[in-house]
């Protein structure tokens, strides 16, 4: 018996049996729909329900290149209604929701050129070679992640060491401004008293000399100084005397007390030496007088002949004692504002924000340099921001996420605003400016690499965006294990 010879089935019927089968089965494919909404483009007894109001129109309006319902849901696949999205399938890479204006308009911008199914372009499908291509992209992504991750743990010690150092150095200069003060009071309490005692001691010898003119007057028959001048002269002395309590620099000691301890030959010796032994530099000189009066005391006759220049050595001394505690006194404050203004600079490291677990602590005060587009821009990361000697901006604050730091109140603009700067932050195993634009006018955007934005969670989008990828390409199960065994590191 033969093979009974059939006729080849016209194409064009082939098609319709093919149409025919998918309306019957309900499996019908709507063009640019995404394959999750499927269900929702069903033909209801002839009509299409429109996805986000109440309206219905017939089945038939469906991608007829004219927009029947207001949310324009009823055209995905044309470029009829303003404001609706097209789906690009993109078997190989990762499905994306283009703008139904992009719908043939002579660029490809699906990968598999499903939108431009006009045919006006050719559109080759590059999808698979995109994926690939994303695969090794995001396998060297991964890579400087785990070294960002790494290095940004060193970063997080050298923060915690760094914060504990400004603690501690906080601590000390408080400590140290406190006994600078206490030595500074103590010095203006002796230098007032040292002051005192020489004003005593010069009234005191005002009186004396005084009193060897009346004397010298009277034997020669010169003029004779009246009553009235002695009082004065020993009304300003009692004058001087009682400045001691008007100071209120020793209240154990009265003028009269110091009146009458001056009369005493070592009386200078001891005051001088007792306050500025430990710093003026008239010590030595003090020690050595006192064991040369000492070795005269032996000696009435010789005692007697050097006591008016003691008086003078004593007076002397104690202006050079004044002298070194007013120098010492001088050093005192000017350490004291020296610790002062150190330790407002340190406090003000506690009044910024610096991240997650401060990890950017480390990082205040670096600065980055690069030379673009014929400029040289100085970035001193959380302070400022300069372009040759114009300043781009001041550190003000971060953005939500630690992403971005934005810097603002630069130099203004002639007919503008004040300059600004937005530093947005990459992942990276270093510090380093990778581009410097000015989008708009005295408005500045860096793009810069560090660690310190560096996290598991950057990791795990990589790792689920490979997935899609992966589970996207057209490949046979077999094929689709080996891909993902062979990239196992994302």
């Amino acid at each position: 018996m033969g093979l009974i010879k059939m006729r080849p089935v016209p194409v064009f019927l082939i098609w319709i049996l093919l149409l025919v089968t998918q309306e019957t089965c309900g499996i019908s494919k709507v063009r640019g729909a995404d394959p999750q909404k499927l269900h929702l483009y069903e033909n209801k007894e002839g009509f299409f329900h429109c996805l986000n109001s109440s309206q219905k129109v017939p089945y038939s309006s469906l991608n007829d290149d004219f927009c029947d319902c207001d949310d324009g849901t009823d055209e995905p696949g044309t470029a009829a209604c303003d404001g609706s999205t097209f789906y690009c399938e993109n078997i190989g890479y990762v499905p994306v929701n283009i703008l139904s204006s992009q719908v043939n308009d002579g660029i490809c911008d699906c990968c598999d050129g499903s939108d431009e199914w006009l045919g006006y372009v050719d559109c080759p499908n590059r999808c698979v070679q995109n994926g690939k291509e994303r695969i090794e992209q995001m396998l060297a992504e991964v890579k400087i992640i785990k070294q960002g991750l790494k290095k940004r743990e060193e970063l997080k010690s050298l923060s915690s060491l760094r914060f504990s150092e400004l603690v501690n150095k906080t601590k000390l200069l408080q400590v140290s401004i406190h006994e600078a003060e206490v030595l500074e009071r103590k010095a203006k309490k002796e230098l007032h008293w040292l002051e005192h005692v020489l004003r005593v001691i010069e009234a005191r010898d005002i009186v004396a000399n005084a009193s060897v003119g009346n004397l010298s007057s009277h034997s020669s028959g010169d003029v004779v100084t009246t009553n009235e001048e002695s009082s004065n002269d020993l009304g300003r002395t009692h004058s001087l005397q009682n400045e001691d309590d008007e100071l209120n620099v020793n209240s154990e000691k009265t003028s009269d007390e110091v009146y009458k301890s001056t009369m005493r030959s070592d009386f200078v010796l001891e005051t001088c030496q007792n306050i500025s032994k430990v710093y003026t530099s008239s010590h030595m000189l003090l020690r050595l007088q006192k064991l040369f009066f000492d070795f005269l005391s032996k000696f009435p006759v010789l005692s007697n002949f050097f006591k008016g220049s003691q008086r003078k050595i004593d007076t002397e001394v104690l202006k050079l004692c004044i002298s070194n505690l007013k120098e010492h006194l001088e050093t005192l404050r000017s350490e004291l504002e020296k610790n002062r203004t150190e330790l407002e600079r340190v406090q003000q490291y506690f009044s910024s924000d610096y991240g997650p677990e401060n990890v950017f602590l480390a990082l205040r005060d670096i600065c980055l340099e690069v030379d673009s587009q014929g400029y040289h821009y100085k970035l001193c990361l959380l302070s400022h921001v300069t372009q040759d000697s114009i300043n781009l901006g001041k550190f003000s604050q971060w953005d939500s996420n630690y992403t971005k730091m934005i810097f603002s109140d630069g130099t203004p603009c002639w007919n503008g605003p004040a300059r600004s700067t937005v530093v947005n932050l990459l992942c990276g195993v270093n510090e380093t400016i990778l581009k410097v634009s000015e989008p708009s006018k005295c408005q500045y955007h860096f793009w810069m690499t560090t660690c310190a934005v560096c996290s598991v969670h950057e990791m795990k989008k990589l790792r689920d965006e490979a997935n899609i990828i992966l589970s996207n390409l057209n490949l046979t199960k077999g094929q689709k294990s080996n891909m993902a065994h062979k990239h196992d590191e994302l």
